[in-house]
């Protein structure tokens, strides 16, 4: 599940929200199918973290080789938490494979 964090706490104009959405087990899931599978796994990831970022100061990067960060200016902890659920949720609807 995503985590939120509050990285700036203050009036809502300041406040800056970051979701960080992990990609669990991935190194296993490269190794077990494939570089082109992976490359497939994170667009697919990353399309579900971003048809949920509305705003257009929002951000989505990927952190490190297999995770995200995602910025959410003027957001408050409760706001990254709810866009964190919804991520997450997403994310699960993929369904991806996984041979564990």
């Amino acid at each position: 599940m995503p985590r939120a964090n509050p990285l700036k706490q203050g009036s809502s104009a300041h406040d800056l929200g970051n979701v960080s959405p992990p990609v669990d087990y991935f190194n296993l899931y490269n190794d077990t199918y494939g570089h082109q599978a992976e490359d497939n796994c994170l667009r697919a990831v990353a399309r579900a973290i971003n048809i949920n970022l509305k705003r257009p100061g929002d951000l989505a990067d990927r952190y490190g080789g297999e995770g995200f960060a995602v910025i959410l200016p003027q957001t408050d902890l409760y706001g990254a938490q709810h866009i964190a659920k919804i991520i997450g949720s997403e994310i699960q609807q993929l369904k991806i494979p996984h041979a564990l």
